[in-house]
């Protein structure tokens, strides 16, 4: 990703003073303008925040002028019109990342639910994602991290549950992901190991068990 950045700036004609006045440099008994001068920062041009403003009145018939202070210039204008995507672009890039973390907190949810769900009402071959160097007789035992797959193979009513392991494993869970991705994990079938119904429970409050896939 490459990122556009820059920096520009504006003029908004906010409307003119109540009173007439001759001006200092072209002698015409005009109105004054009330003018903001605005620079500001922004990020792909869309992303963007002010860095300056100045406040100043100018003549309409020269341009000509004199700077004010924010004070004065809001004794006549009480609402500026600088485009919302200038002053207030940067509240865009905000939203967008609120909106990643509801979504993203919502699909947790969701998806934490529907483990919870497999759990209460589990299926044969139902797969098991964990980390099976943190549970006794998986054959990964000896090792500090080894994330693979418990396949359950049965329940029996007495709540035990029979799995057979991956004879694959990584230390990473992105590596099973990717092992995953290419459907290319196989399981020992005389690898057999026993789990009770509250061994998995407790496997899975210490996300040890960390995910469920159902197909």
């Amino acid at each position: 990703m490459f990122f556009i950045w820059g920096s520009g700036g504006g003029r908004s004609e906010e409307g003119n003073l109540p009173e007439v006045c001759q001006c200092d440099t072209c002698k015409n008994i005009t109105q004054m303008k009330g003018v903001i001068y605005y620079r500001y920062f922004h990020l792909w041009y869309l992303f963007s925040f002010l860095t300056s403003k100045k406040y100043v009145y100018e003549c309409s018939h020269c341009n000509n002028g004199y700077q004010v202070s924010k004070e004065e210039f809001s004794k006549y204008f009480k609402k500026n019109h600088i485009p919302f995507i200038r002053k207030l672009g940067w509240l865009i890039v905000v939203a967008i990342i609120a909106a990643f973390i509801v979504f993203g907190s919502y699909s947790s949810s969701q998806h934490q639910a529907q483990i919870q769900s497999y759990l209460v009402t589990p299926l044969e071959n139902d797969r098991y994602l964990a980390n099976l160097a943190q549970i006794d007789n998986s054959g990964y035992d000896d090792q500090k991290k080894a994330y693979g797959i418990l396949k359950l193979q049965k329940v029996l009513d007495n709540d035990k549950y029979y799995f057979t392991v991956s004879t694959q494993a990584s230390n990473k869970k992105s590596g099973l992901n990717k092992m995953l991705e290419r459907n290319s994990i196989k399981y020992d079938e005389n690898d057999v190991i026993t789990l009770t119904k509250e061994q998995i429970t407790s496997l899975k409050d210490k996300n040890i068990i960390y995910d469920i896939i159902r197909n």
